[in-house]
């Protein structure tokens, strides 16, 4: 979500424990003001992957992620 008073670019990216970091959404992909960015691609992470994110202005963009375990 951008809360900043200005467009914000913002880059999502999976990172697996043995590689680089893949981007899963374009890059410095505009989120104009107060809009919030949805994406519901399923992602599975392994032990140890990360899901990471950037934006223009790191303290204006709020990131939520969430998910479910699979025993």
């Amino acid at each position: 979500m951008n809360t900043n008073t200005t467009a914000e670019d913002v880059n999502l990216y999976v990172l697996k424990v043995a590689g680089t970091a893949r981007r899963i959404i374009p890059k410095n992909m505009s989120l104009g003001i107060g809009y919030l960015l949805e994406y519901d691609q399923e992602i599975t992470l392994e032990a140890g992957d990360k899901i990471q994110g950037d934006s223009t202005t790191a303290i204006k963009t709020d990131f939520v992620i969430s998910g479910v375990e699979n025993a």
